[in-house]
C-alpha cells in the first residue's frame, strides 16, 4: 500500500544558485527598456526559467514513494538437536505473534537444517506449516537460511528476518550472512530456542591409528560424553560385521558405566589382514530416560593395514598372467591373478593394490572408463603399473592414444626415422629468353623447394645457362644460414638470351 510520495535532491548544494534570478530581473528592467514593457517582462521571465531549470537539473531531483508494507521472513531451525516439543512451542509462539500483524504485512517461512528450504513464499497468509519432511535434520546450516531469506526478500516492502534457533551451527558461517543482511539494511531478530537435556550421551569419537602393520595390535579409544550417570553397552562393527568384545560371555557387547563429563574406554584388537578396515562403534543405552537422541550415539574410523606387497596380475588368455603370478608367488610378494574380464570398475577396489601387471592384453579387453581409472590409480594414488610385451600389447594392442599410454614410460608410436647418407645436389636452370614469364617463376619455385628438402650434411650447387653457362651458387653445405642466402639468390634469376645446354 502506497502511503505517501515525496521528492528530495541528490545534490542540494546547487539550490542556492537559484538566487541568480535576482540579478537577472534587475538587469532585465535596466537593459531591456527598448523592447517595450511586454517584451521586456517576457524576456526576463524566460531567462529566469532557463536558470531555474539548469539549477534543478544540477540538483538532481528524486521522487520517492513510501510503502508501509512489511515482509517478515522467519528462519526456523529444524535440526534434530532441538527437541520436538521446543520446536512446537516456537511454532505456536510465532503463529500467535503473526496474528497481531497489520493487515497488509506479509509472512514468509524458511526451514533450515543441513540446507535451506522455502516453506512459504511472502504472502498475506499467516499459517506456519509443520517441519519440512525433506530435511533430515542431521546438520544446522543457519547461514544458508539467512542467505535464502535475502534471496526471496521482495524489493517493494520493508523486510525483517526472525531467526528461531538454538544457535548451534554445524555448517556454514552465520556471522558473514548476518553482516550481508546488515549491509542491505535488513535487521535480524533472534528467537532463542532454549532446552535442557536432563540425560544425554554423545559418542564424540572413535580413535584408531590411521595406518598399522600386519599382525599388529590396534589400540581403540572410545570417547563418550554424558550429562549424568548412565549405563549402557558398547557395540563394535568391523567392515560391517559385529566384533565379539567379550568372548567369555554370550554377549558380543561390553557393559559400560558413564560418569558426568567425558569418558574414555580403551581396548585392543588384532589388525587382521592387509587392506582398509572400517570401524563403527555404537552406544546402546540401558533403561528409559538414559539417552534422548539416538543419532549422536555412533562414531566411526578407518585404518589401513600394511602387509606384503600386493600385486594384481591380469591377462586375457590365462597363460601369460598366470606364469608371472606363479613366479611372484615364490617371493615375499602377495600376487593375485585375475582375468581381465574381472578387472575392478571402481578405484576403491584398487586401494589395497601396490602394483598392477597387464600381461599381453589388448586395449579392447578393458573399457575406456577402466582405462581412465587405471591412469588415475597411477597418477593420483601412486600405484605401480607394468605392461609386459607380446603380440597383443603396446602399440600392436591398440594402446596408442589411450589414457594408459600417458602413464607408460615408453612411446608406443615412435617416429620412423631414417639415416640418410651425405648427398650432393646440383641444379641446372635454363634462363634463356624462351623461359620468360611463368616458366622461369616455376623453375625458381621448384629450385627453392628442392634446396629446402636438403639436410645440413648435404651439399648444393646451382648452374645457370642461356647462350653461356655459369655457377650461380658454387658447391656449398646446405646449412640453414646458407639456405637463406641461396633462396634470395635464386629469386634474382631472370630470363633472357639464347639456349646452349651442353656446356651446362
Amino acid at each position: 500500500m502506497i502511503a505517501s510520495t515525496g521528492i528530495y535532491f541528490a545534490a542540494p548544494f546547487w539550490l542556492p544558485a537559484c538566487l541568480l534570478v535576482i540579478p537577472l530581473i534587475w538587469m532585465g528592467r535596466r537593459n531591456l527598456v527598448a523592447l517595450g514593457r511586454g517584451r521586456q517582462w517576457a524576456a526576463t521571465v524566460l531567462r529566469c526559467l532557463v536558470v531555474l531549470l539548469l539549477v534543478l537539473a544540477l540538483a538532481q531531483p528524486k521522487f520517492t514513494r513510501t510503502n508501509e508494507q512489511l515482509t517478515l521472513i522467519t528462519v526456523i531451525d529444524r535440526s534434530r538437536s532441538i527437541p520436538a516439543s521446543v520446536q512446537q512451542q516456537a511454532q505456536a509462539y510465532l503463529q500467535e505473534a503473526f496474528q497481531a500483524r497489520a493487515n497488509n504485512d506479509q509472512l514468509a517461512v524458511i526451514d533450515v537444517a543441513e540446507q535451506a528450504a522455502i516453506a512459504k513464499l511472502p504472502a498475506l497468509d499467516t499459517t506456519v506449516h509443520d517441519r519440512n519432511t525433506s530435511l533430515s535434520g542431521n546438520e544446522s546450516d543457519l547461514a544458508a537460511g539467512i542467505n535464502m531469506a535475502l534471496a526471496i526478500a521482495p524489493p517493494d516492502s520493508a523486510v525483517r528476518i526472525v531467526l528461531a534457533s538454538d544457535g548451534n551451527e554445524t555448517r556454514g558461517r552465520l556471522l558473514e550472512s548476518a553482516q550481508t543482511a546488515g549491509a542491505n539494511g535488513i535487521p535480524i531478530d533472534v528467537l532463542p530456542l532454549q532446552y535442557d537435556y536432563g540425560s544425554e550421551v554423545i559418542f564424540k569419537r572413535l580413535s584408531v591409528p590411521s595406518t598399522a602393520a600386519g599382525r599388529q595390535t590396534l589400540p581403540l579409544r572410545f570417547v563418550l560424553h554424558s550429562t549424568k550417570v548412565a549405563r549402557g553397552r558398547l557395540q563394535l562393527n568391523l567392515n560391517g560385521r559385529q566384533v565379539d568384545l567379550d568372548p567369555d560371555s554370550p554377549e558380543s557387547t561390553i557393559a559400560v558405566e558413564l560418569k558426568p563429563g567425558t569418558n574414555v574406554k580403551t581396548m585392543s584388537l588384532p589388525s587382521g589382514s592387509r587392506g582398509i578396515h572400517e570401524f563403527e562403534a555404537f552406544f546402546i543405552p540401558e533403561g528409559p530416560g538414559v539417552d534422548q537422541i539416538e543419532d549422536n550415539n555412533r562414531a566411526s574410523a578407518i585404518t589401513y593395514v600394511h602387509g606384503p606387497g600386493h600385486v594384481l596380475v591380469c591377462d586375457a588368455d590365462g597363460r601369460a598372467g598366470k606364469a608371472i603370478a606363479d613366479s611372484l608367488s615364490k617371493t615375499s610378494l602377495d600376487a593375485h591373478y585375475i582375468n581381465i574380464s574381472d578387472f575392478p570398475t571402481t578405484p576403491t577396489h584398487l586401494l589395497d593394490t601396490d602394483a598392477i601387471i597387464l600381461a599381453n592384453i589388448d586395449s579392447s579387453n578393458i573399457t575406456l572408463d577402466q582405462q581412465e581409472m587405471l591412469a588415475r590409480y597411477v597418477t593420483d594414488l601412486g600405484g605401480g603399473l607394468i605392461m609386459s610385451g607380446g603380440p597383443e600389447s603396446f602399440g600392436a594392442g591398440g594402446w596408442i592414444g589411450s589414457p594408459i599410454e600417458e602413464v607408460l614410460p615408453v612411446d608406443l608410436d615412435p617416429p620412423q626415422k631414417k639415416q640418410m647418407p651425405k648427398g650432393a645436389l646440383v641444379l641446372i636452370i635454363d634462363r634463356s629468353g624462351s623461359m620468360a614469364g611463368d616458366k622461369i617463376r616455376m623453375c625458381k619455385t621448384a629450385a627453392i623447394a628442392s634446396v629446402r628438402q636438403l639436410s645440413y650434411k648435404d651439399s648444393v650447387g646451382i648452374i645457370l645457362f642461356d647462350a653461356r653457362s655459369q655457377w650461380l651458387v658454387k658447391m656449398t653445405e646446405a646449412t640453414p644460414e646458407n639456405k637463406e642466402k641461396i633462396y634470395k639468390t635464386i629469386s634474382t634469376v631472370g630470363a633472357d638470351g639464347g639456349t646452349v645446354m651442353g656446356p651446362a
